[in-house]
């Protein structure tokens, strides 16, 4: 029995789907989509690896505090404003699919 247990408190993820080759467009939005999908299941993304013809590479955390959660849902809202006046798409969040952010861990 091991007297110390053992905690995933983050890792790195490689999206074989959002690469160099794709127009710039096109990347934003995958990774808009990535993004969400990774707050959804509670996963914080902390650095985004310039992509590749293999994909990109993705730093996360699994949020400690309600807050590491928050900053990176608010800066995902940003990245979509961003996008949207640079590409003139009109990507939002609506209410089902903002995650449910209560469940976070806490120290």
């Amino acid at each position: 029995m091991l007297d110390n247990p053992i905690m995933v408190v983050g890792g790195t993820m490689k999206f074989s789907d959002l690469k160099s080759t794709d127009n710039p467009k096109e990347y934003s939005i995958g990774k808009a989509f990535v993004w969400l999908a990774m707050l959804k299941k509670k996963q914080v993304p902390i650095k985004w690896y310039k992509p590749n013809k293999a994909g990109t590479k993705v730093d996360f955390i699994l949020p400690r505090k309600q807050e590491e959660w928050d900053e990176s849902y608010d800066s995902l809202k940003k990245f979509l404003v961003s996008t949207n006046s640079m590409y003139g798409t009109d990507l939002e969040l609506t209410k089902e699919e903002q995650p449910h952010d209560n469940d976070t861990q806490t120290p």
